[in-house]
């Protein structure tokens, strides 16, 4: 992995990954990639004894919020979905108004839209610059709101809050620790303004505030280890980084780029996701099943079905092999996916057989059982 990331970062800082460069005709070369590794088993059952503990015989808030944090965190990278909310749920009722509560509803927000609550991730979102306490956090408070109502169609309320977003980071800009932080605030902004521009259909100006997102995030990386030095406060580590990176160039980038028709600019960006999860979270992760799930759309939106099966089955693969409930939305998402090509290629019968794991999968949830 490590001579992954030396070979990604190297591909950044030297400009050698170019969108107009031609992607290959084949993604040979990231199936080869994904071939080369293979699971471990031992971070797997690792992650599964944390997702396992016993509650803690305490009532001390703070011991018990950090538990429930850290059993999410791992239920999250094994795909548990519905546990990872349950922890998070509990966690949330441990940790006061303010900063802490901004922080853990941030995760929240995420896990129930991964769940398919979108309206308590709304509610949620809706909540957040209430307890953002420092003009930072407030820059990212109002940029879910905005992505949040762009994503439902309501593009004046979308744009409301995106200026919200941009009052605060003017605010933050007067901040002692404002030099070290100004790039991901940038990417923040910027990754917001793109998408308010897509809702409203503007693709090039989308695209074109993307891949200044993407610039600022590059840069904040480069020099989070200075930022890390010099700001007093508990930071994200810098993989998190890296993975709204992944997530903003595989899902925003390329969607955008796609819907405009350019369909070699969307491979380019959804391969360098690829590249970029594989280098930092090895294969066996749910960042590098975003990327290559996005990847396999793109192929197959190209008419390559062949090769956006092969995709699809390796995003399959790596939700499997981390552990992810056979409900779980971005399991069941593959399998549709693969299902789906599968038809493409008149290959009927395994088609159907996916299918039936989807909808086998599905009756094994926790709503499914309820009824």
């Amino acid at each position: 992995m490590r001579r992954l990331a030396f070979a990604f970062l190297t591909s950044v800082f030297l400009g050698s990954v170019q969108a107009s460069d031609a992607p290959p005709r084949s993604a040979a070369d990231i199936l080869a990639l994904l071939d080369e590794q293979k699971p471990d088993p031992a971070k797997v059952e690792a992650l599964k004894r944390v997702a396992a503990k016993a509650p803690p015989q305490t009532s001390d808030a703070v011991d018990l919020r950090h538990f429930y944090t850290e059993r999410a965190t791992a239920a999250g990278e094994l795909g548990l979905v519905t546990q990872q909310l349950e922890d998070l749920r509990v966690a949330q009722k441990y940790t006061p108004q303010g900063q802490e509560r901004f922080v853990l509803n941030t995760q929240l927000i995420g896990a129930e839209r991964q769940a398919g609550n979108y309206a308590e991730a709304v509610k949620l979102a809706n909540q957040a610059p209430d307890n953002a306490v420092l003009p930072g956090a407030r820059v990212g408070a109002w940029a879910q709101i905005a992505v949040f109502r762009a994503s439902t169609g309501d593009r004046a309320g979308a744009q409301q809050a995106f200026e919200r977003s941009v009052e605060a980071f003017q605010e933050a800009q007067g901040g002692r620790y404002f030099p070290f932080l100004a790039d991901n605030y940038r990417r923040i902004v910027e990754g917001t303004r793109a998408t308010v521009l897509r809702a409203e259909g503007k693709y090039a100006e989308a695209e074109a505030a993307f891949r200044l997102a993407m610039a600022y995030g590059d840069s904040f990386i480069a020099n989070h280890a200075v930022a890390a030095r010099s700001v007093p406060s508990t930071m994200p580590p810098l993989l998190d980084r890296h993975r709204q990176l992944v997530r903003m160039e595989a899902i925003g980038l390329a969607n955008t780029q796609l819907q405009q028709g350019k369909f070699a600019e969307a491979e380019i960006s959804a391969r360098n996701a690829v590249r970029r999860a594989l280098a930092f979270f090895g294969k066996y992760s749910p960042d590098t099943g975003t990327a290559v799930a996005s990847l396999a759309h793109i192929i197959f939106e190209q008419g390559r079905f062949h090769d956006a099966a092969a995709l699809y089955a390796a995003t399959v693969d790596i939700y499997e092999r981390i552990g992810a409930a056979p409900y779980a939305p971005t399991l069941v998402n593959a399998l549709k996916g693969l299902g789906d090509t599968l038809v493409q290629e008149a290959k009927y019968a395994e088609a159907d057989a996916v299918y039936r794991r989807v909808r086998k999968g599905l009756d094994l949830s926790p709503e499914s059982q309820a009824y």
